[in-house]
């Protein structure tokens, strides 16, 4: 059993956006203080928090808190709603590098409490953030090997039954 996902998970979730805004808001009054300040200002202020919020909630409001892998299944947890995910169940892992750091999603073939796609950050490589993480490399080969075991061998472990 070992973690997939990153435990900063709280960090790029609450801490960093906090700061953002803060800073936003700290640049904003000191700006104002210089005079430089129109009237319009705080509404452009407003605005700008609002829509800061209202993206950050859809981007990283769904990430998984906690993925752990034991072998056979993915014990995933977000919020106070855990689940186990059998490997089989996985159809496709896609990778989002348009966002740092990158995201990973899960597509499953049946929805459960979390969705039909669960998306995580992982792990990082010891070489940084550009390279594709080691554990979506190998839970990618264990899911495309559970797929051709399946399509040979059959879901069910008789052969010719798939």
């Amino acid at each position: 059993m070992k973690r997939i996902s990153v435990q900063s998970i709280l960090f790029y979730k609450w801490i960093a956006p906090t700061m953002t805004l803060l800073l936003l808001v700290a640049a904003s009054v000191q700006w104002s203080k210089s005079g430089g300040a129109w009237p319009w200002y705080i509404w452009a202020l407003f605005v700008a928090a609002t829509t800061i919020a209202a993206a950050h909630s859809m981007i990283m409001g769904k990430l998984a808190d906690e993925v752990v892998d034991h072998g056979d299944h993915l014990q995933i947890r977000r919020g106070s709603i855990e689940e186990s995910i059998p490997i089989a169940d996985i159809e496709t892992i896609s990778t989002n590098h348009a966002f740092r750091p990158a995201r990973v999603t899960l597509r499953l073939r049946r929805p459960g409490r979390l969705g039909e796609h669960i998306s995580f950050i992982p792990r990082q490589n010891w070489l940084g953030t550009y390279l594709e993480s080691a554990v979506v490399v190998e839970l990618r080969q264990r899911i495309a090997l559970k797929k051709i075991h399946d399509e040979f061998v059959g879901a069910d472990g008789i052969r010719g039954s798939g």
